[in-house]
C-alpha cells in the first residue's frame, strides 16, 4: 500500500468512495498541469484556493453577504495548509470519529460544499445562457450572486482536493521541484 493510498483511502461509505474518486481526478489534473505547463502543481493549489477566497470577498463587497468572510476564511486557511501541508482524508475521518460523528461526515461536507459551488456555476450559466438566447442584459446581481457563490465554493473545494494529492518532500514540506 502506497503513502497515497493510506491516507485518501477510498473507504467503505459511498460517499467516501465518491470523495476518493474526486480526489483521484484532482490528481489527474495536477499531474496534467504539471506536464503541460511551466508551474508546479502547489501553484494551481494555491491559485485555486486564492480564487476561492476572492471571490467569497468580492460577494462580501458587493453584495455584502457578510456570511462569504467565512467562506474566504476557510479558504485562506487551506492556503496557509498548503505550505505545511496535512494527510488528507484519513485524518479528517480521524478527528470527526473522536466527536462521534461518522466516519463519512467529512466526505459529505466536502461533497456539500463542491457541488454547491457548482451549482452556482450552473445557475449563472443558466443567466448567461438566456441572456444570449433572448438578446437581453442579463440580471447583475443574480448573476453576480450565483457566479460569485459557486466561484468560491469550486475553487476553494478543487484547491484542497488537489492539496491532498501534492507531493510532499522529507521535511513535511510540499517539494517545490520543477515539472516531474
Amino acid at each position: 500500500m502506497a503513502l497515497h493510498d493510506r491516507f485518501n483511502r477510498p473507504g467503505d461509505h459511498w460517499l467516501t468512495r465518491c470523495d476518493y474518486y474526486l480526489t483521484t481526478q484532482a490528481d489527474r489534473l495536477g499531474t496534467w498541469w504539471t506536464q503541460h505547463t511551466p508551474w508546479h502543481r502547489l501553484t494551481l493549489t494555491q491559485g485555486l484556493l486564492a480564487l476561492g477566497a476572492c471571490a467569497a470577498m468580492e460577494r462580501v463587497a458587493v453584495l455584502h453577504d457578510v456570511w462569504y468572510i467565512f467562506v474566504a476564511y476557510a479558504a485562506l486557511l487551506s492556503f496557509s495548509q498548503t505550505i505545511a501541508p496535512r494527510f488528507g482524508g484519513l485524518v479528517e475521518e480521524m478527528q470527526y470519529e473522536a466527536t462521534g460523528l461518522p466516519r463519512w461526515t467529512a466526505s459529505a461536507v466536502n461533497l456539500l460544499m463542491l457541488f454547491t459551488g457548482l451549482f452556482g456555476l450552473a445557475c449563472a450559466l443558466g443567466w448567461l445562457l438566456v441572456a444570449v438566447v433572448y438578446r437581453v442584459a442579463p440580471p447583475p446581481l443574480p448573476l453576480l450572486d450565483s457566479l460569485l457563490g459557486g466561484l468560491a465554493f469550486s475553487a476553494w473545494k478543487w484547491g484542497e482536493y488537489l492539496a491532498r494529492t501534492n507531493p510532499v518532500g522529507p521535511s513535511g514540506t510540499p517539494r517545490r521541484a520543477t515539472n516531474e
